[in-house]
C-alpha cells in the first residue's frame, strides 16, 4: 500500500474498519441469540459459556485473521462477499480495488461449483 496516495490509503483503512465492524456485528448477533436462549431457560449457563468460547475461538478469531491483512486486500474481499456495497466505495478508490474485487468474485464462484 506504500505506492497508494495517502488519501487512498486512509480511505481503504476506513473501509476495512467498516467491513470488520459489520462482519463482527453479524457474528455477535448470532451470539446474542444464544444469550436469549439462556435467558429463556432453553440452555444452561454452562452451554452458553461453551458457545461464547466457541465464538471467541471460531468466528471472532477468523475475522481477526482476515482483517489483519492489508486493507487493499480486505476491502475488495468485503465488496466481493457483500459486506461492503460498491455504492459505498468512493470513485477515487474504485480504480484501486476493482481488479481485486473481480478476482475475489471469480474465486467465490469457483468455490461454489459442485
Amino acid at each position: 500500500m506504500k505506492d497508494y496516495p495517502k488519501n487512498i490509503r486512509r480511505e481503504l483503512r476506513r473501509l476495512a474498519g467498516m467491513a470488520y465492524d459489520r462482519d463482527t456485528g453479524k457474528a455477535l448477533t448470532e451470539l446474542e441469540s444464544h444469550f436469549r436462549r439462556w435467558q429463556s431457560g432453553e440452555i444452561s449457563p454452562h452451554e452458553l459459556n461453551d458457545l461464547i468460547h466457541k465464538h471467541h475461538d471460531g468466528i471472532s478469531r477468523d475475522l481477526w485473521k482476515i482483517y489483519r491483512h492489508p486493507p487493499e486486500t480486505t476491502v475488495p474481499m468485503a465488496i466481493a462477499n457483500g459486506t461492503l456495497s460498491e455504492d459505498e466505495i468512493p470513485e477515487e478508490v474504485k480504480d484501486y480495488v476493482t481488479e481485486k474485487v473481480d478476482s475475489f468474485s471469480k474465486e467465490e464462484s469457483n468455490d461454489s461449483r459442485p
